[in-house]
């Protein structure tokens, strides 16, 4: 006979599985983490009770990082032999990084494999198991570390990716106590991790010596800090869009009079920033888009103190001044008015200094690749009479060269102007002096193209082939 207590918790589980499956297309199919522990268990067991067998699909990392990895992962694949799902795992082997916690390193490992795995199965919905007691012990730690919104809001019960795929968390809303009855109820077999008892890790000695106290003294605290959790990212939702805002109206612009009407946040960010416009803003909204510029630019979250020491940088610099700040192998730069981010691996001068006597010869290549510049320069077929071309006969004439910059050359830019210094060219065109070192072309001795500038029309006529320069795409 069961108890009426292990009744309210089995039909909690199922009520809570059962409202999620609703969300879910017709027919399609599920999938759920599956490491063989208690809540996935439960999870996957109501899954297939409100989806059916043939909707689920149960995916098993193996990290390797336990003895007991490999019996973990056979226990899983005979539930869901049981169960009559499709069963996929993936192994993933964890490298050693200092100053990098291996948790951390294998919650990263894990989600990217289960990401594949849907993937590969062509599965758009992932359901997690993570439950209250879990919700409840991260918005405390976050508490505990001075985490900020985003840190205090938790998990979310959905999270749409880039990629299409949808997290899931069904149980988020259910106590441990309601899973253990669930899996008394139905007989389930489950996995019990050593290492989940281990206090050296703070969530363990959290959940072992804290949370039985707070149980005592504040019954409902999992509903609390759930409450909690939803407050802040309720409020981060407003944080963003006034980022959204601040975004649109801080993005440069050539012309004055140009508008810019509302930044759209599924675009990655790749537009500049107009420092002026920036240090408009107070500094709490300052330092609230730059944060959100920073998450959108794919880089790690910067700590107070580093973000403030930014903005100080950015306000303190005169309107001449250039400025390249180091973050997360990226360098924030200004130059003028404006604020970008460049990676650290494309400044190849800021570690290497190309020789002042380096020259190449072309060999009529259409592509002519230049690993010293880590770029190439590409020979286009254009217009007969292009302005912007040059004549075959002028590339064909004398031998064509590319040399490093030393210095004092000059070109025109337009028919019939004045020779102009390289110097005074870049400066008008705003490109920063980390980014000058560039392939000169030279036709004999005389300067007949640079990236980033042009074409001397002088040196070349109208033509039929068009210069360009393409930076070599780095492989990760």
């Amino acid at each position: 006979m069961k108890s009426s207590s292990e009744l309210a918790g089995s039909h909690l589980v199922f009520q809570s599985v059962a409202a999620q499956a609703e969300a879910v297309h017709c027919g399609e199919s599920v999938a759920i983490a599956f490491s063989g522990g208690l809540d996935s268990t439960v999870l996957l067991h109501a899954a297939v009770l409100v989806l059916g067998a043939r909707r689920c699909v149960g995916l098993h990392v193996h990290h390797g990082l336990n003895a007991c990895a490999n019996a973990w992962r056979s226990h899983c694949i005979d539930i869901a032999s049981q169960l009559d799902i499709v069963f996929d795992c993936r192994a993933v082997k964890i490298a050693d990084m200092p100053q990098q916690s291996i948790e951390a390193l294998a919650r990263d490992a894990r989600y990217t494999a289960l990401r594949q795995m849907c993937k590969a199965h062509r599965i758009r919905t992932l359901w997690l198991g993570h439950h209250a007691d879990d919700q409840a012990e991260t918005v405390l730690l976050q508490l505990l570390r001075g985490s900020g919104l985003p840190g205090l809001a938790a998990m979310p019960l959905k999270r749409l990716l880039h990629d299409g795929l949808v997290y899931v968390r069904p149980l988020l809303s259910v106590s441990q106590t309601s899973l253990e009855a669930y899996a008394r109820q139905h007989e389930l077999c489950w996995i019990n991790d050593a290492s989940n008892t281990d206090i050296r890790h703070m969530r363990n000695a959290l959940r072992k010596h804290v949370m039985p106290k707070l149980a005592i003294y504040f019954p409902g605290y999992r509903d609390t800090l759930a409450r909690t959790a939803r407050h802040a990212a309720t409020a981060q939702r407003l944080l963003q869009d006034f980022s959204i805002n601040d975004l649109g109206a801080c993005i440069y612009v050539s012309q004055p009079t140009a508008t810019v009407k509302r930044f759209d946040a599924s675009f990655p960010i790749s537009q500049i920033l107009s420092r002026r416009a920036l240090l408009e803003l107070s500094d709490e909204r300052a330092i609230n888009l730059l944060r959100f510029w920073m998450r959108k630019s794919g880089l790690a979250t910067a700590s107070s103190a580093r973000i403030k020491e930014i903005l100080r940088q950015l306000r303190d610099a005169s309107n001449s001044t250039t400025l390249r700040i180091a973050y997360s192998k990226q360098y924030l730069c200004l130059y003028r008015d404006r604020i970008w981010w460049e990676s650290q691996d494309d400044q190849i001068f800021i570690r290497k200094i190309i020789p002042l006597s380096t020259e190449f010869q072309w060999s009529g290549q259409s592509v002519w690749h230049l690993p010293v510049w880590q770029g190439s320069i590409v020979f286009v077929l254009s217009n007969i009479n292009d302005e912007r071309g040059v004549q075959c006969s002028v590339l064909e004439s004398v031998p064509l060269t590319v040399r490093a910059r030393l210095g004092g050359e000059r070109m025109r830019l337009r028919v019939g102007g004045p020779l102009r210094t390289l110097k005074n060219l870049f400066q008008e065109a705003a490109i920063p002096t980390w980014q000058r070192h560039l392939p000169l072309l030279f036709t004999g001795d005389k300067l007949l193209w640079v990236p980033k500038l042009g074409i001397d029309p002088n040196v070349a006529g109208r033509g039929q082939v068009r210069i360009e320069w393409r930076p070599d795409i780095p492989l990760i």
